[in-house]
C-alpha cells in the first residue's frame, strides 16, 4: 500500500460490524459461507490481526484516507462512496 500511496493512490477502507458480515455471507451462500457464527468470528479475528495467510486488515485499513462504514442498505452504500468521489 505504501508504494501505491506514493503513487498518488487514495484507498477507501470499507468496515461493517462482524454481525451484519456474517448476516451478508449466510445470505450469499458461497460454498466457504456454511459456517457458524463463532467460526467467522474466529477467522474474522485471524485475518483482521494478519494471523491468516496474506492478510492483516486492520494494518491495511490503518493506511487508508478515507473509510466507509458498510452496515446500511446499498443505497446508503453508494451514496457514502459517491460524496467521497466528489469530493476528490
Amino acid at each position: 500500500m505504501q508504494f501505491l500511496k506514493k503513487q498518488g493512490t487514495y484507498f477507501v477502507g470499507i468496515q461493517a460490524d462482524v454481525k451484519t458480515r456474517f448476516d451478508r455471507i449466510q445470505l450469499r451462500q458461497d460454498s466457504t459461507d456454511n459456517i457458524d457464527f463463532q467460526t467467522f468470528v474466529s477467522q474474522d479475528t485471524r485475518e483482521n490481526k494478519g494471523e491468516s495467510s496474506g492478510q492483516n486488515i486492520e494494518a491495511c485499513l490503518r493506511e487508508c484516507n478515507r473509510y466507509v462504514f458498510n452496515s446500511g442498505s446499498i443505497a446508503d452504500f453508494h451514496q457514502e462512496l459517491r460524496e467521497i468521489l466528489l469530493s476528490l
